[in-house]
């Protein structure tokens, strides 16, 4: 039997990775790939894994299913007590390596550049349409599509046109402070 590399959703091709998070969450939707995205630069910049996950703290300003992404791929979890979220509705991420009194203690910021993505993919009545599930088939798979569109460009872009990233000084008194870290 052949290892499958990766797998097709809708019409978006994802890796085995992706379809693991995809199947933890219940679908595959722009917030879970931005989640996604995020978590892999995290991982990648700081070196963080499900086993080392508790040597850091991770937070995001939204309640997003990127949030869903952050836990499953780092092991940064609500739970564990070292993932934040204060929800003002922004994609933007921290990730620091503990203790963060350390010296030289840098944390990894990622803000979603804006207009990436936008929420509202089609047209109001659209979407009001699908909560209430009162599409036709055709209504269905041009929203889809849509989706299906704005999920492969988050996927695909580069990280730098994507995000805006960069370490910044870390310490006990970001927690503290009167300038909020989201901004």
């Amino acid at each position: 039997m052949a290892l499958v590399e990766s797998l097709t959703i809708g019409t978006v091709l994802v890796s085995q990775e992706l379809m693991g998070l995809v199947n933890y969450h219940g679908h595959l939707c722009p917030e879970l790939a931005i989640g996604y995205r995020v978590s892999r630069i995290a991982m990648n910049s700081l070196h963080i894994t499900r086993e080392n996950s508790l040597d850091f703290i991770a937070g995001a300003a939204n309640s997003s299913s990127a949030v869903d992404a952050i836990q499953y791929l780092t092991g940064c979890t609500i739970g564990k007590q070292n993932f934040f979220i204060e929800d003002v509705g922004k994609h933007v991420y921290f990730f620091v390596k503990k203790p963060l009194d350390a010296p030289n203690n840098k944390g990894l910021f990622i803000k979603m550049k804006t207009p990436v993505y936008y929420p509202r993919l089609t047209d109001c009545v659209m979407d009001q349409n699908v909560e209430i599930n009162s599409l036709t088939r055709e209504q269905i798979l041009k929203y889809r599509a849509v989706i299906d569109q704005a999920i492969g460009k988050i996927l695909h872009r580069a990280d730098n046109s994507l995000f805006d990233i960069h370490f910044a000084d870390f310490g006990k008194e970001f927690f503290y402070r009167d300038t909020r870290w989201f901004n």
